[in-house]
C-alpha cells in the first residue's frame, strides 16, 4: 500500500487516492460517495470484483457479471445475471410510475419513443411505441390495445389502430371464452355503440348483429318476394384452395344484383399491398469474448469473433454459442391484388322467407278456389 494515501479532504470528508491523484474513493460529509478512476478509457470500477461492474471504455453495468459487453455476444447497455432467481426491481412510491425508458440517444425527455410505465395511480401497465400510448393491460386485467381506457368489462378491446393477428401452428389463433354464466363473449362495437355479439347459452355460439325496432324507420312489408328469388343463380363449384371438395353456393356479385346488403366489396376491385421482394440477409458468427481477470489470474482466456456464413437469411435455429446479424435490410415493394368479395349469406334469409310465405298464400288461395 506504499501507492496509496489516506487524507482528509476539505470539510470532514475523508479520500482514498494513489499518489498521481488520477483516482480516489471519497467519502463525503453529506454522506455521499465519490468514485474517480482517473483519465483512462479503460479503467473499470467494480464492488467485490463481480457483484458490479462499471466498465470504463463502453460505460456498460453489469450486475453479477464482469463482462457486460460481451455477457450474451451483443453490446448490451446492462446486464443482470444471477444463477437462480433473477429480477429487476423499479421501486417508485404508492403514487407515481416504474418506468423503462427507450430513448433515441438524446436527452430530451420527450425523445423517449419507447416506454414501459407501471402506473401505480391506477394500477395499471401501459406500453408506449413512438412516444404514444399503444397498449394497456389495467387493474381487472383488460388488455386494450389502440386505446387507453376501458369502454366496457370486455378482457380483450381492439380499436381500428391497425391490424391485430394471432398466428398458431396445430391450434386455434385465439380463444374467447366466460367464466361462468350465459351471455356475450364478443361484442362487436361501431363508434361506442353496440352493432352485434357472439353469445354463448352454456352449450351453443349464436352470432347476432343489431335488429331492434328501434333502430329501423319506413317499415314495410316484402312484396314481390318470388319475383327476386328468381333472379338469384345458385350454382355448384369447388374453391381453387380445395379442389377435392364440392360445395353449393352463391357467386358474390350476382347474389349482389339481388340483395345488395349481403355482399362486401366490388366485382373484379384490386388494392394494394406491400410485398417482400428479398427477405433480410446477415452472417452466422460466434461472438467475441473479453478477456476477464480476477486477482491477477486470467480466469477466461479472450476469443476472437468468428463469422461462420455470410450472406444468408436468419436461421430458424442456430447451434448453441452462434449468433445472426442482419447485414443487407429486407427490401419491400407494392403490387396490385385482388380485393375479394364476401357475401354474409344469412343476410338472404328475409328475401328467401318471404318468398316462401308469399308461395304460401298463393298455394292456401288455390286450395280454397
Amino acid at each position: 500500500m506504499a501507492d496509496r494515501i489516506l487524507k482528509p479532504d476539505s470539510g470532514n470528508d475523508l479520500k482514498l487516492q494513489n499518489n498521481g491523484g488520477t483516482s480516489a474513493i471519497q467519502i463525503n460529509d453529506d454522506q455521499s460517495i465519490d468514485v474517480t478512476l482517473g483519465t483512462s478509457s479503460g479503467d473499470d470500477f467494480a464492488i467485490n470484483s463481480t457483484h458490479l461492474v462499471v466498465e470504463g471504455d463502453t460505460g456498460n453495468v453489469g450486475i453479477g457479471t464482469t463482462s457486460p459487453d460481451s455477457y450474451d455476444g451483443e453490446a448490451d447497455n446492462l446486464v443482470v445475471y444471477g444463477t437462480g432467481h433473477v429480477g429487476i426491481t423499479i421501486a417508485s412510491g404508492t403514487t407515481g410510475s416504474g418506468k423503462i425508458h427507450f430513448a433515441d440517444g438524446t436527452s430530451t425527455h420527450d425523445r423517449y419513443r419507447g416506454i414501459i410505465d407501471y402506473d401505480h395511480a391506477d394500477n395499471s401497465m401501459k406500453f408506449a411505441t413512438n412516444a404514444s400510448q399503444r397498449m394497456t393491460i389495467d387493474t381487472s386485467g383488460n388488455v386494450l390495445i389502440g386505446k387507453t381506457t376501458a369502454g366496457s368489462s370486455a378482457g380483450i378491446q381492439l380499436e381500428p389502430a391497425g391490424a391485430v393477428y394471432s398466428i398458431r401452428s396445430g391450434g386455434p389463433a385465439g380463444l374467447f371464452g366466460r367464466n361462468a354464466g350465459t351471455g356475450a363473449v364478443i361484442r362487436i362495437m361501431d363508434d361506442g355503440a353496440d352493432v352485434g355479439s357472439i353469445d354463448t347459452d352454456g352449450s351453443n355460439a349464436s352470432y347476432n348483429t343489431s335488429s331492434d325496432y328501434r333502430l329501423k324507420e319506413n317499415i314495410v312489408a316484402m312484396s314481390g318476394s318470388i319475383d327476386r328469388l328468381k333472379l338469384f343463380k345458385p350454382s355448384k363449384f369447388n374453391f381453387i384452395a380445395n379442389a377435392d371438395k364440392t360445395v353449393d353456393g352463391f357467386i358474390a356479385h350476382e347474389a349482389q344484383e339481388v340483395v345488395p346488403e349481403a355482399v362486401t366489396g366490388e366485382k373484379d376491385a384490386m388494392k394494394t399491398e406491400e410485398y417482400t421482394v428479398s427477405e433480410a440477409k446477415g452472417e452466422v458468427f460466434t461472438p467475441a469474448v473479453k478477456e476477464v481477470t480476477e486477482s491477477n489470474v486470467v480466469t477466461t482466456e479472450a476469443v476472437a469473433e468468428v463469422i461462420l456464413e455470410t450472406d444468408v437469411e436468419q436461421p430458424e435455429e442456430l447451434t448453441e454459442g452462434q449468433q445472426w446479424r442482419e447485414t443487407t435490410a429486407e427490401v419491400t415493394a407494392e403490387r396490385e391484388v385482388p380485393h375479394m368479395q364476401g357475401i354474409d349469406q344469412s343476410k338472404l334469409v328475409p328475401l328467401l322467407v318471404g318468398a316462401l310465405q308469399e308461395a304460401i298464400t298463393r298455394i292456401e288461395t288455390l286450395e280454397n278456389a
